[in-house]
């Protein structure tokens, strides 16, 4: 629980015509997290030979998908059933597909011609055949929105102007003019309309109208014959997409293995507890070689207990451990929500946030994992609230009066000290930990020198303190000081000058967790600010009562919604920059078994 799961690392040898065996025995264990080969020696396998054709068949996969998406539940395919299937479909797909397009480009024509003829109108124009016919004339169009500088830029030309209507983008007008005017109109007009282009069209809109009811009753029928194959299809559809993502995955597995002419190598990670079960299906395969060992590197598959598993989501946000790296996910399942239920803190609020989050857990199943951390942190912010005696922001429950242990608004230095005292055992566990990962690389000396000085330093300076400023001399001053200095000198043994640079950041970082009793601080001030709100409306009476439950209501989601954002990303921080930076490297590489 407190370290990733222990791996082996497994090298099978063995002859070429083995290959597509232990392909297969390897995809069906999901136990072996390749170690891809380089090509240092061995050259690099190539593709099965199946490969180049399932590429094609999955692309043909894609575009018949891209039009009837796969059913949820997937119907067991072969590879002729797939291909048969994916032929047919995509051949009725792409009919369907080319015909909606030309549809698309009907429907723009038509719908330009309507266009064009609402335009006309607007000018005044009821006849267009004026505007076509005679190579005499210039015809232009525009849309003016200052008519008047129009006219006034023409006024020098002879020229015939149509405008009639105003419409929301501008006055719709027509130019008419000599053929060897049109220059000297095009540049007299060329800052003071927008100019529109339109195709020379006649004046019965109703025929183009249903022409596109016609267009658009064929769109819906294609639109229905494709629901119809999805229908009947998707889980076949679905079983392709599986069969194929199986089939590729194999034909390319050796692209990550080492294959000479007659041999290949595979190596990669096993869980140590599982590699009974790899030794035993690939001691099989004829003529072959097979090692494990122990590995002291390798990709990291965290081992948590299933309450605390949905809490490995920050290590996943941040970074995994190393194979030999404390695993803090118990750590952070046990301190997170008492963070959280620390700084929201009120049993309303506590009852508000479970009773949603257990409606999204139900709603949402894939984000089950996070919506399982808000329900534990729910919980604790109501054994909070008790604590504080806060129930949305009130000291009572149905008129029954709560009895605050800490009354946060009045009990501030009581509420900072135990922040503190948050901060100190959260930070130390850190250093803790970091001891156990020291010792676990470089040894007992390097341990204690280099994370073992920090609890001393801490030791030494909070007896000092307690002795100066509260006269309660636990050790001789001389001693204390010696042991600060002991503690810094090995501190430098041990991390260097980065060690020494980084004392005053100890002092920021306990006094950092002040942040708990500070956002709990605002968030039941504000709870208090709505309640008082709320309470003179509702002394005023009549209609203010209304408005009295609207300040209530909308004043507490906005409290919650605050709080929850807040607590989150404040508890979040607490662990990845104040604890976690005091022994926790990551890095590690997540496990990823062929054939999972």
């Amino acid at each position: 629980m407190f370290t990733p799961e222990k791996m082996s690392f497994v090298t099978l040898a063995s002859p070429k015509n083995n290959l597509e065996k232990a392909i297969e025995v390897l995809y069906d264990l999901k136990l072996l997290h390749i170690d891809p080969h380089r090509g240092q020696d061995l050259p690099i396998g190539t593709p099965l030979p199946d490969a180049e054709a399932l590429s094609r068949l999955s692309l043909d996969l894609g575009f018949v998908t891209s039009h009837l998406p796969p059913a949820a539940e997937a119907k067991a395919m072969d590879l002729r059933e797939a291909e048969r299937l994916v032929a047919t479909l995509k051949a009725q797909v792409a009919a369907i597909v080319a015909e909606r397009e030309a549809l698309d480009q009907q429907s723009a024509t038509l719908e330009k011609r309507v266009k064009d003829i609402a335009f006309l109108r607007a000018t005044g124009l009821r006849d267009p055949s004026l505007l076509a016919g005679s190579r005499r004339l210039t015809v232009m169009a525009g849309i003016a929105t200052a008519p008047r500088r129009v006219l006034t830029a023409l006024r020098s030309l002879d020229v015939e102007v149509f405008s009639e209507e105003k419409r929301k983008d501008g006055y719709p007008m027509v130019v008419v003019s000599q053929a060897e005017e049109g220059d000297k109109v095009k540049a007299a007009l060329a800052e003071a309309w927008i100019p529109y282009a339109f195709d020379h069209v006649d004046q019965n809109p109703g025929v183009h109208e249903k022409a596109l009811d016609a267009v658009a009753a064929r769109r819906k029928a294609l639109d229905a014959r494709l629901a119809e194959l999805r229908k009947a299809h998707g889980k076949e559809l679905a079983g392709c997409r599986r069969l194929l993502r199986e089939r590729i995955r194999k034909a390319e597995a050796p692209l990550r293995f080492a294959v000479g002419e007659h041999s290949f190598l595979i190596a990669g990670w096993v869980p140590t507890a599982q590699t009974a079960a790899v030794q035993k299906q690939l001691g099989g395969l004829p003529s072959s070689y097979l090692a494990v060992e122990d590995a002291l590197d390798g990709p990291t598959k965290l081992a948590n207990p299933r309450a605390v598993r949905s809490f490995e989501f920050f290590l996943n946000l941040y970074s995994l451990p190393k194979l030999r790296e404390i695993d803090p996910t118990f750590l952070v399942f046990l301190s997170f929500p008492i963070f959280y239920g620390m700084m929201l803190g009120d049993i309303g609020y506590g009852l508000a946030l479970y009773a949603l989050f257990s409606v999204l857990r139900w709603r949402m199943p894939k984000y089950r994992g996070l919506f399982d951390i808000f329900l534990l942190s729910s919980i604790f912010t109501v054994v909070f609230g008790y604590v504080f005696g806060e129930f949305f922001g009130a000291e009572e429950v149905l008129g029954i009066p709560l009895v605050p242990f800490i009354h946060r608004t009045h009990d501030v230095n009581e509420l900072m000290l135990v922040s503190l005292v948050f901060g100190l055992v959260h930070v130390n566990l850190g250093f803790v930990f970091g001891f156990v990962n020291e010792l676990r690389t470089h040894g007992l000396r390097k341990a204690i020198l280099a994370k073992g000085s920090w609890m001393l330093l801490e030791a030494a300076g909070i007896l000092l303190i307690v002795d100066f400023f509260f006269g309660m001399a636990f050790i001789d001053r001389t001693i204390g000081f010696g042991v600060v200095l002991l503690s810094v000198i090995m501190l430098f043994l041990g991390e260097g000058v980065i060690g020494l640079i980084e004392i005053p950041g100890l002092i920021s970082s306990v006094l950092s967790y002040l942040r708990l009793a500070a956002v709990g601080l605002a968030s039941a001030s504000l709870a208090i600010v709505v309640n008082t709100m709320a309470d003179d409306l509702f002394a005023a009476g009549g209609a203010f009562l209304a408005i009295g439950v609207l300040v209530l209501v909308m004043g507490h989601a906005i409290n919650i919604m605050i709080g929850l954002i807040d607590a989150f990303l404040q508890s979040l921080r607490l662990h990845y920059v104040e604890m976690f930076t005091k022994f926790y490297g990551g890095n590690g590489k997540p496990y990823n078994p062929f054939g999972r």
